[in-house]
């Protein structure tokens, strides 16, 4: 299996109406799927937000859905994104955020040119 570049760590707490956008901006990219991984981390939210992340799952076979058991709030949920985080680089994103078109493209030309 070829390890990633870049992985999306995103906690999801009751953002149901949000998330989809979210994940739409990322998944949009013209990057091939294999360069990168979205990690969704479901904060027992109390709303269909894991029933968004199943969806989205359905279509895109790099992502990767976690469930915590108890209420770790955004900082105990990047940790357990982080525990299973393939990718060489780690990008933190909030639920409610917007990746621009060509982001991923512009910042892999970035890394490759100036590893860090």
């Amino acid at each position: 299996m070829i390890r990633p570049k870049l992985s999306y760590i995103i906690p999801v707490y009751n953002v149901e109406s949000y998330l989809p956008q979210c994940l739409d901006s990322i998944f949009s990219q013209a990057v091939p799927a294999n360069q990168y991984e979205v990690i969704c981390i479901d904060d027992t939210s109390t709303d269909a937000s894991s029933k968004v992340i199943l969806d989205y799952k359905k279509k895109y076979s790099n992502l990767i859905y976690i469930q915590n058991a108890v209420n770790l709030k955004a900082g105990g949920t990047r940790n357990v994104g982080l525990s299973v985080a393939r990718g060489e680089y780690v990008w933190f994103v909030d639920s409610d955020d917007l990746i621009a078109a060509g982001a991923i493209n512009a910042i892999l030309a970035v890394l490759q040119k100036n590893p860090v």
